[in-house]
Parts: structure tokens; sequence; C-alpha cells
């Protein structure tokens, strides 16, 4: 458990880059808990860029 605003934000973004968007209660949960968005942004791109070039498919428009 953390209170620190990165590391809530690289979870954030982990779950901000679910392709099912399942993990979005998830994303809501450590923005209220003080996460730092700006990271949270950053790190989805990282994480849907490497999901991507795995083969995983984003069907809706939250790509940027």
């Amino acid at each position: 458990m953390t209170t620190n605003p990165r590391l809530l934000g690289i979870q954030a973004g982990v779950a901000m880059a679910d392709p099912h968007n399942i993990s979005g209660p998830t994303a809501e949960l450590l923005k209220a808990a003080g996460a730092d968005m700006l990271v949270a942004n950053a790190h989805e791109a990282e994480v849907r860029a490497r999901l991507e070039s795995q083969g995983t498919r984003y069907d809706d428009d939250r790509k940027n």
C-alpha cells in the first residue's frame, strides 16, 4: 500500500490501458486516492503501445 502519487499514477495507467475497460473503476479509485494523472496518462500510452505490439486490439475510441 502506498500514498505516493507517482506510484498510484503508474498503477492507474495500467488500469486505464485495460483493453476491455474492466479496470475503469480501479482507475477512478486510484485517481480519488491521489494518483498523479499526468503519470497515469503517460503510463497508459506506454502500456497500450506494448499490448498493441503483442497483438491486443482496442475496439474503442480511447486511443490517443
